[in-house]
């Protein structure tokens, strides 16, 4: 069946302050240091400081052990 959803992500940053203002501006909110995420799904979005942009880790959802493995 392959991938089901998108869990969360972790993404590294110069300035993890910033990207979380600008994520706070558009409907997020801060549920744990260091995360946001909405009512409905509380951990979304992980901050840390890097020394660039990247995503450091990408969370993702399949239905079976097998679908894992497939991928």
């Amino acid at each position: 069946m392959g991938l089901t959803s998108l869990l969360d992500m972790e993404l590294a940053v110069p300035a993890p302050t910033e990207l979380e203002e600008f994520w706070l501006r558009r409907g997020m909110e801060v549920t744990a240091p260091g995360v946001l995420g909405t009512a409905d799904l509380p951990s979304q979005l992980r901050l840390r400081e890097g020394a660039y942009r990247h995503v450091a880790e990408l969370r993702v959802a399949c239905e079976t052990e097998a679908d894992l493995q497939a991928i």
